[in-house]
């Protein structure tokens, strides 16, 4: 995300094992959102992946996010992963 960050960041970094859903926001509206959420909270907990945010903590940050960037039109990519992996080449290995 680019621009202002909510204090409520959940994770940073990219991991082998996440989920994610894309949602929009029509003129401060998320469409959606109770529905994207349920369906990201399923395909988590499939694979094992914990969520360290129930669903009404999760809907507050993402409006905190859409509020602090001053976004009444957006898509929001949420992504939750394992935790951080390093990114990049490992320069060491070659």
């Amino acid at each position: 995300m680019h621009g202002k960050r909510s204090s409520r960041s959940l994770t940073t970094g990219s991991s082998t094992e996440t989920e994610s859903t894309n949602i929009t926001v029509y003129d401060g509206a998320v469409f959606k959102l109770d529905e994207h959420l349920i369906r990201l909270f399923r395909s988590a907990s499939l694979i094992g992946l914990s969520i360290p945010l129930d669903l009404n903590h999760l809907k507050i940050a993402i409006y905190e996010t859409l509020i602090a960037n001053a976004l009444r039109n957006a898509y929001v990519r949420l992504t939750i992963s394992r935790g951080k992996v390093q990114s990049g080449l490992d320069r060491t290995s070659a």
